[in-house]
Parts: C-alpha cells; sequence; structure tokens
C-alpha cells in the first residue's frame, strides 16, 4: 500500500514537471515572437515596412510562428521564402501574404511558372488537373500582354480556377481564373477581375 501511494505521488510530480516546463515553454516562446506594427493593411517590424499583397498569392506551406501583430495576429514564415521578405498573417482561419517594401512585386509575367493546376472546385470530388509542359504554360503566359487585354468577357460558360506555381518562388502560388464563353473565346483573368487576357485554346483540352 505505502509503495502504491509512493508510485501515485511519483506520477503526480512528474505531471506537474511536464506541465510547468510547457508552461515556461510557451511564455519563452511568446517572448522570443517578433512584435509587427499593424499600419493601415500594412505591418512594421524594426522599421521595415511589410505590404499586404492582393488574394491572387497563397502560401504553398507555412513555416514556423515567428511573430504577432499588435492586432495578436498570428505571423508565419513560408517554407520556401526568405523569411525577410515574404511573411503570412493568419486570423480566424484566413491567411494574407505580405512582402517586404523592396521587393520586387510579382506578376504572371515575372513569376515564370513551370507548374499550372486547373482545379474544378464545382465538382463532388474537387477535381484537378496538374500541367507541368513548360513549352504550353510559356505559349499562354506571353499572350498576358497589352494587346490582348481586354475589359469584359461576354457570356461566359466556364470558370476555373488555376493555381500557377514557379521555381523561383516555390513557397507561392498565384490564383487567376481561366475562362471561355459560348463563342469558344477564352481567357484568363486575375483574381480580383482587373485584369483579363484573351489566350488561345491552349488550355481547353484539360478542361474538366
Amino acid at each position: 500500500m505505502k509503495n502504491r501511494k509512493i508510485q501515485i505521488i511519483k506520477i503526480i510530480f512528474a505531471f506537474l514537471i511536464i506541465v510547468i516546463a510547457t508552461e515556461a515553454y510557451i511564455i519563452c516562446r511568446k517572448e522570443k515572437l517578433q512584435k509587427y506594427v499593424v499600419l493601415n493593411e500594412n505591418l512594421v517590424y524594426e522599421g521595415k515596412i511589410y505590404l499586404r499583397q492582393v488574394d491572387h498569392l497563397i502560401a504553398v506551406q507555412l513555416g514556423e510562428q515567428c511573430g504577432i501583430t499588435d492586432l495578436k495576429q498570428q505571423v508565419f514564415t513560408i517554407q520556401g521564402e526568405d523569411k525577410s521578405k515574404w511573411i503570412c498573417v493568419r486570423e480566424d482561419e484566413m491567411e494574407g501574404i505580405y512582402k517586404e517594401s523592396s521587393e520586387m512585386d510579382i506578376t504572371l509575367q515575372s513569376l515564370k511558372p513551370n507548374v499550372l493546376v486547373i482545379k474544378d472546385n464545382g465538382s463532388i470530388e474537387s477535381r484537378q488537373v496538374k500541367i507541368t509542359d513548360t513549352t504550353l504554360i510559356e505559349k499562354v503566359v506571353s499572350q498576358l500582354t497589352d494587346k490582348n487585354r481586354i475589359e469584359n468577357p461576354i457570356n461566359i460558360s466556364v470558370l476555373k480556377k488555376v493555381i500557377m506555381y514557379s521555381g523561383s518562388h516555390p513557397g507561392l502560388g498565384y490564383i487567376c481564373y481561366y475562362a471561355h464563353n459560348d463563342d469558344g473565346k477564352c481567357y484568363l483573368m486575375n483574381s480580383s477581375k482587373s485584369e483579363i487576357w484573351q489566350i488561345g485554346h491552349e488550355l481547353m483540352e484539360y478542361v474538366m
């Protein structure tokens, strides 16, 4: 009976040590987190300004939490990206990408994508097609010029989400939308639809 009491005391003691150590680790980690200040839609940290990017950029995979804002939003690194230049803020399961102000903006042309994924989120299985034919992708991107820009396509019958990836920014994906209308014309537009280009029929065979 005495041995049993000793064992129980040992278990309780070990449990308390684990709890105390865990609490100490959490407190220590919080103290080491970088403190970012929210300024309008942007962030400031040690004199550096991080600019909020529009919603066409997404993080492929988040890294570790590296900071917290003065509004208690979590700040994460992005796997594959320089953490001094690119970060991600998460709040209520929503994520926003920020870049250091001196970093170049990412466009579909500058990204030079080598992988293109077409998603069919409207299907039950959320099917997708992955394209790695760089010649085809380059041909599509080469058509995103001022000459091919239009204001507003009409009679759109198909609209698919497209995500482009690149080795130059392995941690980021660029969201745009592919569409074609009843007249057989095809379009590619950014996520905000502020830029719309008429393109050829290169992607039609991949649309589910």
